[in-house]
């Protein structure tokens, strides 16, 4: 495989002498909205080549979707429910293509996903930027769909920590960066495998640690990417799982105290609320005594909404509210 494009090989133009080339890695335990997932890559407007690569990690006697064959360009199999870090390091490992992309198998990708990423890239270095954008929300029970978000792209020389938590609004439009709409170099996404150790906040953790290798830079295409829906059956972004969620902060964000305590007030607190654990509020708050310094509005506000039944939260926090 010869090595990541040269910023000006990158382009959407057929006809020009290098077009890019993509490996999209999608981890899957079955679920049949995955031949719509597949269905959104092979749709691409895209000169790109791509090699699309489905992970199964289903049990041993579960089917993938009819069809599956037909779309994929390789099926690879883990031992079973191994996790969705296990089955993304899996085709990660297996990309051939000069750039990596991930998506999920019930979000789907908007057809000029990846012309308008390559165009971001046209004036970047590729081998060390670490390419995202904007998304749709569907909600799964109303079929209505957000305005395009998050609100504000991530900062020239910010750090993908201090955007993704620091003054964190309780708004649909808060900063964002979901794995269904991560491209980067094949040379830089291998080099930096999932943590398949976390119970949550694994996609947040390879961010964090993306970005912290020297050199990494983070963009965002202007324009929505992808379609993202909410409500999966299983999701664990729906788990009141504070403990993880503080042992993640504490390893992972205790290098900013003020990122730190921004994260604790907006997910460990919130999580220790909605699950109605005495323990974990107690825990939260010791934390946020422990950094010396009080969240922000924001997150301060998020973590308290813990309070607030799941369904009115999705509602309040989502960008759903926006309906087109």
């Amino acid at each position: 495989m010869r090595g990541p494009l040269l910023p000006e090989d990158v382009g959407t133009d057929i006809g020009r002498p290098c077009a890019p080339s993509v490996s999209v890695v999608v981890p899957t335990v079955g679920r049949p909205e995955l031949l719509r997932a597949l269905a959104s890559v092979r749709q691409q407007t895209s000169g790109a080549r791509v090699e699309l690569i489905v992970v199964h990690d289903g049990g041993p006697n579960e089917d993938l979707p009819r069809g599956v064959d037909d779309l994929a360009d390789r099926v690879l199999r883990t031992k079973g429910r191994a996790g969705g870090s296990h089955a993304r390091n899996m085709g990660i490992a297996a990309a051939e293509m000069d750039f990596v992309a991930l998506l999920d198998d019930d979000d789907e990708w908007l057809p000029t996903k990846l012309d308008a990423q390559f165009a971001v890239l046209d004036t970047r270095d590729p081998s060390r930027t670490v390419v995202s954008g904007r998304q749709l929300f569907v909600d799964s029970r109303t079929g209505s769909v957000s305005r395009p978000s998050p609100d504000r792209l991530i900062g020239e020389a910010e750090s993908v920590e201090h955007y993704l938590f620091r003054r964190r609004p309780p708004s649909g439009g808060r900063p964002t960066m979901t794995t269904p709409t991560l491209l980067l170099s094949t040379e830089l996404a291998k080099a930096t495998e999932w943590d398949e150790s976390l119970r949550r906040h694994q996609d947040w953790d390879w961010l964090v640690r993306l970005g912290r290798q020297p050199g990494i830079s983070f963009v965002q295409a202007p324009d929505a990417v992808v379609r993202i829906n909410l409500g999966s059956a299983g999701s664990i972004s729906a788990s009141t799982d504070w403990r993880s969620s503080l042992a993640w902060a504490d390893r992972a964000l205790k290098v900013d105290r003020h990122i730190y305590a921004d994260f604790i007030a907006a997910q460990t607190l919130r999580y220790a609320l909605a699950g109605r654990s005495r323990s974990g509020v107690r825990a939260a708050l010791a934390a946020l005594r422990r950094s010396g310094c009080l969240p922000a509005p924001g997150p301060a506000a998020i973590g308290i909404a813990g309070l607030m039944p799941r369904r009115l939260i999705d509602r309040v926090t989502s960008s759903t509210g926006g309906v087109r």
